[in-house]
């Protein structure tokens, strides 16, 4: 591994971070505005707070050893949703911890994403590993999420079996879409199109304030390709799940998972470009 040129400015981590800040605030707006209960509020406003001080301060291993037991652990994460998860009507995509119960998808492929990105030759595998996962959870807007992962980074590698891998995403979101859902929640599912309906100009300032996000992921400083568009392209999955299915809105509907998955991921991304 090449040296690395000087740390990252103020000014960068806080360019690193605005991809949370922007629709994270935009988020807890809508809740206040429109009457969730206090609780949301308050979670996710916790959550953003302590995922913003890791987006700009967070550290992220170097050593290839610690990065592998990293992503060992993420991995596993996923997995024990399938064992230990609460199950509701057959669906097993939660993991508790001491009552608080978290989405494990949104919480982990974000940095899955990013890891993906670190391994030329093993890297697109870690994708397929967490496709099949997500499947029998089952979880359609996990199993995007991890399609567009990989097409962003087919996209930006040139590579064939990352493209494939995205290809049986396509094939696996299907599959899990067509399998029985849960009732949306308020606050939780269907944000946007619901409040389409109630303030159409909310929702567009909503809708806004992701895309404000994502274009920010790509244009996040001392980052190179690969990881930037792998990222993005895993929230746009989760995005692109919530506005046309019953699956939670991330960043901006109630929930701590995307927040925080937003946050552990995007310190990864950080001085990429710097490596030789």
């Amino acid at each position: 591994m090449g040296e690395r040129t000087s740390g990252p400015t103020f000014k960068q981590r806080g360019l690193v971070a605005l991809p949370l800040l922007v629709p994270g605030l935009a988020g807890i707006a809508y809740l206040a505005l429109f009457g969730a209960p206090p609780s949301y509020v308050l979670i996710n406003a916790s959550a953003l707070a302590v995922s913003l001080v890791w987006a700009m301060f967070g550290w992220f291993p170097k050593s290839d050893t610690l990065e592998s037991v990293g992503t060992i652990s993420v991995l596993l994460l996923l997995a024990l949703t399938l064992r230990l998860g609460p199950e509701v009507e057959g669906i097993t995509r939660w993991i508790s911890f001491g009552g608080f119960t978290l989405h494990i998808g949104l919480t982990v492929i974000p940095i899955l994403s990013v890891l993906s990105t670190r391994d030329r030759d093993f890297g697109p595998y870690l994708l397929l590993i967490a496709l099949g996962i997500a499947t029998f959870q089952p979880d359609a807007a996990s199993t995007l999420a991890l399609t567009g992962a990989a097409f962003g980074l087919a996209i930006a590698e040139h590579d064939r079996r990352a493209a494939a891998i995205g290809g049986m995403g396509l094939v696996a979101t299907i599959w899990a879409s067509l399998k029985p859902n849960l009732a949306p929640q308020p606050f939780v599912e269907r944000v946007i199109p619901d409040l389409l309906a109630e303030a159409p100009v909310a929702a567009i300032l909503l809708g806004l304030s992701l895309l404000v996000g994502m274009a920010m992921i790509l244009r996040a400083p001392r980052a190179s390709s690969s990881p930037k568009l792998a990222l993005a392209g895993a929230l746009i999955g989760f995005i692109a799940a919530a506005l046309f299915g019953d699956y939670p809105s991330p960043l901006i509907g109630y929930g701590a998972a995307s927040i925080i998955g937003l946050g552990l991921a995007l310190p990864a991304i950080r001085d990429t470009e710097a490596a030789t």
